[in-house]
């Protein structure tokens, strides 16, 4: 019986799709000469046998799998470098976020040292270094002290030699601030009143050497106080601002460490 026309179109395509499908695998490693003879039979229009055919497309569904499993694998990979990215990301915005909040707050704490430890008996740093550049120059305690003391007080300026004139412009600044000045939002009263304390020493005492005692005494406690001070504000703000606190130490070599000073009150002189 001679076939129908449409049998044989069909016949026709079912071939082309066959010839086309093993052209696909014809690259695989280990089928090219497998895959050729297929195409050239069915070329030639012999029809091969079903289980080389078949054989044929397993490799082409196995070459299929591989394909897509290369791709999935490309897809994996660009979803995980694109989380990787987008970590890193979050983790800059984060970081941003924390250097913007710390220099806010480092800004306040220069705005608020500024405000606050200025002038008034905070600023004394350079009176008691005068007195204490002074001091440094005299060879020993003794009983007259250039500047120091009820008689140079009240000596006119004209009298007093550029020694004395340094030392008592220095005890003035320092006598006036403590009087004139208020405990305040740097300084306690606490401290305030050590201060005093020890320059109502300073004005009993009975001669120069104890006068002096007396006045190292307070810059003891002016120095602990700015300790206190500059402690209570954040090191880094005060770095960006070029300030470092460094204490006045003894106005005298001769002078005990001021640790090992004692605040006393001493009778008053008469």
């Amino acid at each position: 019986m001679m076939p129908r026309p449409d049998d044989a179109r069909m016949a026709a395509l079912r071939r082309q799709q066959m010839i086309g499908q093993l052209g696909m695998i014809g690259d695989i490693p280990g089928v090219q000469q497998s895959a050729k003879s297929l195409v050239d039979s069915a070329n030639r229009e012999i029809v091969p046998p079903g289980q080389g055919f078949n054989q044929m497309m397993a490799m082409l569904g196995m070459q299929n799998q591989q394909r897509n499993a290369e791709a999935n694998r490309d897809i994996k990979e660009q979803q995980m470098e694109q989380t990787r990215q987008g970590r890193v990301l979050q983790r800059t915005l984060q970081q941003e976020k924390l250097d913007r909040d710390r220099q806010k707050y480092l800004d306040s704490q220069k705005q608020k040292f500024n405000k606050e430890v200025t002038g008034g008996v905070v600023g004394l740093g350079g009176a008691f270094q005068e007195l204490r550049d002074v001091m440094s120059g005299i060879p020993k305690l003794d009983s007259d002290l250039p500047g120091i003391g009820a008689m140079d007080a009240n000596m006119p300026d004209f009298m007093k030699d550029a020694i004395q004139k340094r030392a008592s412009s220095a005890i003035s600044a320092i006598e006036n601030t403590l009087l004139s000045e208020r405990s305040g939002a740097a300084v306690t009263d606490q401290e305030m009143a050590r201060m005093r304390k020890e320059l109502a020493n300073y004005d009993k005492a009975s001669n120069d050497a104890e006068a002096l005692r007396a006045l190292d005494r307070l810059r003891s406690v002016y120095d602990e106080t700015m300790r206190r001070i500059y402690s209570s504000y954040d090191s880094e703000a005060l770095g960006q601002m070029g300030i470092e606190y460094r204490p006045v130490g003894p106005l005298h070599p001769g002078l005990a460490p001021a640790d090992d000073q004692e605040i006393i009150d001493l009778p008053s002189r008469m």
